[in-house]
C-alpha cells in the first residue's frame, strides 16, 4: 500500500521545500518551472528565475528565521509576496495541496449520515447546516440556555395561535 501512495513520488516529496522547514538544494527550486508549467508559464519564467538567484542569497536566512518564528507558513509566504512574487504564486500553489483526502471523505460521510431515505427532502442549505451545527456541538460542549427554550416554545406558541 505504502508503495503505490503518490506521496512517495520524488516531485511531491521537493515540494516540501516550500514550507522552509528544512534548507534544501536550490536546484529543486529550478526545477520547480520545468516540472509545473502550468503554475509559472514561459512569459513568467525569466522573473522567476532571477527571483530564485535573490531567495538562494538568503535562502539559508530565511529558513533559520521561518523555523524559529511563530509565523504560519502561509503568513510567512504573505510576508515575502511582495519580494518574490513569483515564488509566492508557486508556494500558494503547493499550499492548496491537501494531502490526504481523508477530511474530505469525512465530510461525505457525514452528509450521508444527515441526508438518509427519511430525510431526502432536505435542501441543501438546511443540510449544510445541520452539518455544521452538528460540527460546532461535537468539538463544544453544548448547552440549552433558558433563553433559548424561552424562545423556542415562544416561536411554537405563536404558530400554534
Amino acid at each position: 500500500m505504502k508503495a503505490k501512495l503518490p506521496f512517495e513520488e520524488q516531485a511531491i516529496k521537493d515540494t516540501l521545500a516550500i514550507y522552509l522547514k528544512e534548507i534544501v538544494s536550490i536546484e529543486i527550486w529550478r526545477n520547480f518551472i520545468k516540472r509545473y508549467p502550468n503554475i509559472i508559464n514561459e512569459n513568467e519564467e525569466i522573473y522567476y528565475l532571477e527571483e530564485l538567484d535573490i531567495f538562494s542569497l538568503h535562502y539559508k536566512s530565511l529558513v533559520i528565521e521561518h523555523k524559529n518564528s511563530e509565523l504560519t507558513i502561509i503568513k510567512r509566504w504573505n510576508f515575502f509576496k511582495g519580494n518574490y512574487p513569483m515564488l509566492f504564486k508557486l508556494a500558494r500553489a503547493f499550499l492548496a495541496i491537501p494531502y490526504s483526502t481523508s477530511k474530505v471523505e469525512s465530510v461525505f460521510s457525514e452528509f450521508k449520515a444527515f441526508k438518509t431515505s427519511y430525510r431526502n427532502r432536505l435542501t441543501v442549505e438546511n443540510l449544510e447546516a445541520s452539518i455544521l451545527c452538528e460540527q460546532y456541538f461535537r468539538a463544544n460542549n453544548p448547552r440549552i440556555l433558558p433563553d433559548m427554550v424561552d424562545r423556542y416554545t415562544e416561536l411554537w406558541t405563536t404558530k400554534e395561535n
